[in-house]
């Protein structure tokens, strides 16, 4: 698929896209949803379809992986090329109602698992009051870190509970739930053997 049929921006920078550009189309939608380390992109897809009133910005430091219609892309979805640990610098949005990191890996996994509380920091800034903030975090990729679950979710509770202006919830996934779950990713997972996912639901409250 070729990336310019639908609406990318490339940049050097998370700060470098053309803010008035992003500014003027941001102002069309009434909320926004920011999903970080996009990979192929179905899942915000799916979710501007889903939500034409909502703004959608899909965020990875590669979309060459990008795998959705070429024709008539949803006006609402946005895709910017860019490190998402820079997220803290791109004003033309605004606050983010909603903010899913599904299934991260390499540099964006390190990030939320091994300085976490940078991670929420600027997730914090990018998140309009009563935000809703999702990750969900695979076993397997973990593994791959040399870390567990349970260290994982104390780590991340311990991070939050610093905080103090999020309410957090931490369930698991099953192999059934991750089936269900709308992402290219979480099927593949879902199809493996003794595979669950670590979910952290959070609500922003201060």
């Amino acid at each position: 698929m070729a990336l310019q049929d639908i609406s990318v921006i490339q940049a050097a920078r998370v700060d470098d896209p053309n803010e008035e550009s992003l500014a003027h189309w941001r102002a069309h939608f009434s909320r926004l949803h920011l999903d970080l380390g996009c990979g192929d992109a179905r899942f915000a897809h799916r979710e501007a379809i889903r939500k034409p009133d909502l703004a959608v910005v899909g965020i990875d430091t590669c979309l060459d992986n990008v795998r959705i219609p070429r024709r008539s892309p949803p006006p609402n979805l946005r895709l910017i090329e860019v490190d998402a640990r820079s997220i803290g610098a791109l004003p033309a949005l605004g606050g983010a109602d909603r903010i899913t990191v599904n299934f991260p890996y390499g540099s964006l996994l390190h990030w939320m698992v091994d300085d976490a509380e940078k991670c929420l920091e600027a997730l914090t800034t990018v998140a309009a009051p009563a935000a809703t903030l999702e990750t969900r975090i695979n076993t397997s990729a973990l593994g791959e870190i040399g870390a567990v679950q349970e260290d994982v979710t104390r780590h991340l509770a311990d991070a939050f509970a610093r905080r103090r202006d999020w309410s957090t919830q931490f369930g698991t996934m099953d192999r059934a739930a991750l089936r269900a779950f709308p992402s290219t990713w979480a099927r593949r997972i879902g199809s493996g053997r003794d595979t669950t996912a670590l979910e952290v639901v959070a609500r922003r409250i201060g």
